[in-house]
């Protein structure tokens, strides 16, 4: 696997329990966007979405830019 590339956690509000991170290294960014859209289990309440390289050592939120792209 190519770890030098862009990773996602998208992460769930749990209610009382806090938030949930959601993470899978062969999410892409469409992966994201289509589970949100389709409320998947595990995507039907994200409250934010990082993506990440840590080969490059950054990260960024890019939750509202992700939701402009679900609700297209």
């Amino acid at each position: 696997m190519n770890t030098d590339r862009s990773f996602y956690a998208a992460y769930n509000d749990c209610g009382k329990f806090g938030l949930e991170a959601i993470s899978d290294p062969s999410h892409t960014r469409k992966d994201i966007v289509e589970n949100i859209r389709r409320g998947e289990l595990g995507f039907d309440d994200v409250r934010a979405v990082i993506e990440f390289n840590a080969v490059e050592g950054w990260a960024r939120d890019i939750t509202a830019d992700i939701f402009a792209e679900v609700d297209a």
